[in-house]
């Protein structure tokens, strides 16, 4: 599946074209053939099936309980990144959705001044001053730099969701994570067909739109409200 973050009033596509550096371009291109497959004959058709048969409120369960079993990786990272005030807001909002927001499934957090933000730790990296390295396309994860690679690794390992919670629990966070994908493929299923589908090249087009939205959010211009993410694994 490809993963594509788009955002708006970054740099133009001359002033970034200068700057690619996807030395192992052939393959990621293999790569990225091989997501389109994938999203064509799976993802695509079994999100489309979902929409048409779950209600707006039910969909926006999946995605509260979704992005509650992230909030305390981003609180780790926020620690990591030295912003106290984030780390502890995304602490409060797991706190307050997994009790009063029943397991995640709604979101009063929000409405008692917890604005959810997302993180990672490759943005952790970014902000300890690592550069970015090569661009990669990753098999079902889509686009993703050397240094995010590296940080979707470690987000794994210190997910204390992943690490405290065991079998049989972690079949059921396993499914809902699983949900939540189909969920944000459906959501921005539009903006996903008209890049992978509808563009010229659709690999220059993922790798534009990835590569612009992460520098300009790790340089701070931007913030997590003006992104429109239809996959962050990171």
């Amino acid at each position: 599946m490809t993963s594509i973050t788009f955002l708006a009033g970054c740099a133009s596509n001359e002033e970034l074209s200068r700057e690619f550096n996807d030395p192992v371009e052939p393959m990621n291109r293999a790569v990225h053939e091989f997501n389109k497959g994938v999203d064509k004959y799976a993802f695509r058709p079994v999100s489309r099936a979902y929409g048409a048969v779950t209600p707006d409120p039910i969909e926006d369960m999946i995605e509260n309980a979704g992005d509650n079993l992230a909030a305390p990786a981003d609180a780790i990272n926020y620690l990591l990144q030295g912003n106290l005030k984030s780390s502890f807001t995304m602490l409060g909002r797991f706190g307050v959705n997994s009790t009063i927001g029943l397991l995640g499934l709604f979101d009063p957090a929000s409405t008692i001044g917890l604005p959810e933000t997302q993180t990672d730790f490759g943005e952790t990296l970014g902000n300890w001053g690592v550069g970015e390295g090569f661009y990669l396309e990753l098999p079902f994860l889509g686009p993703s730099t050397a240094r995010n690679t590296t940080g979707r690794i470690v987000d794994f390992f210190i997910d204390p969701v992943s690490i405290f919670v065991k079998s049989p629990e972690s079949d059921y966070v396993l499914g809902a994570q699983a949900l939540d994908i189909v969920d944000a493929r459906h959501r921005y299923g539009l903006l996903l067909d008209q890049v992978l589908y509808d563009s010229a090249d659709s690999y220059a087009a993922s790798r534009l739109g990835y590569l612009q939205s992460t520098r300009t959010l790790l340089k701070g211009e931007t913030d997590e409200s003006d992104l429109e993410d239809p996959f962050a694994f990171e």
